[in-house]
């Protein structure tokens, strides 16, 4: 029975864990010269150290929901960003500057669109579609994940934790009373001085 504790403990460890490499793996990937494909690096991103530190920061002032979903959009962004800024030069053979490349994007869509057939650009279409969906719920759940833990002390210290009796300094939620308070210098009730 206690081997079946231990491990059911290590369960949120493992999911933030595996959260967090994800996060890191999506914003520190290479190229495989010269295919589209990626492959993960032993290299830790500068923009998961500044996620995990907003979303504690979040969690510790108790911020709005929305700031999750706000969080899980500039992922987003920047993983296609990163996949845009790795991938290109294998690709094309430069890097892609948006201010001169940019107008001719709908030029190279409408090429690739009138070569392939119609039923070829519609499943890419979806295709992408659904990567983009997959992708952003991935990163939606892994976020949800790291600031579940952030939040989670905050609910084990509201309970008698470890069975003991006693009491946990654990500020109100807003909107509730707090605990009522008592000297500390007073003796315990029941006890004269």
């Amino acid at each position: 029975m206690t081997a079946y504790r231990s491990l059911a403990s290590l369960a949120p460890v493992t999911i933030v864990a595996v959260s967090l490499a994800f996060l890191n793996t999506l914003l520190s990937f290479q190229n495989v010269w010269p295919t589209p494909w990626v492959r993960p690096t032993a290299e830790i991103s500068v923009e998961i150290v500044v996620l995990v530190l907003l979303l504690a920061l979040a969690a510790e002032f108790r911020a709005p929901p929305a700031l999750r979903r706000l969080a899980v959009a500039i992922v987003f962004v920047l993983v296609i960003g990163r996949y845009a800024d790795v991938t290109a030069p294998a690709l094309f053979g430069r890097r892609i500057d948006l201010y001169w490349d940019a107008p001719h994007l709908p030029n190279v869509v409408a090429m690739f669109v009138g070569v392939a057939p119609a039923w070829q650009t519609a499943a890419t279409a979806l295709g992408l579609v659904a990567l983009f969906l997959a992708l952003g719920w991935a990163i939606a759940r892994a976020i949800a994940a790291v600031s579940g833990a952030f939040a989670a002390p905050r609910r084990a210290l509201r309970g008698n934790v470890d069975g003991t009796e006693g009491t946990v300094a654990v500020p109100p939620e807003p909107g509730q009373p707090g605990p009522p308070t008592r000297d500390p210098l007073d003796p315990p009730e029941g006890q004269e001085p």
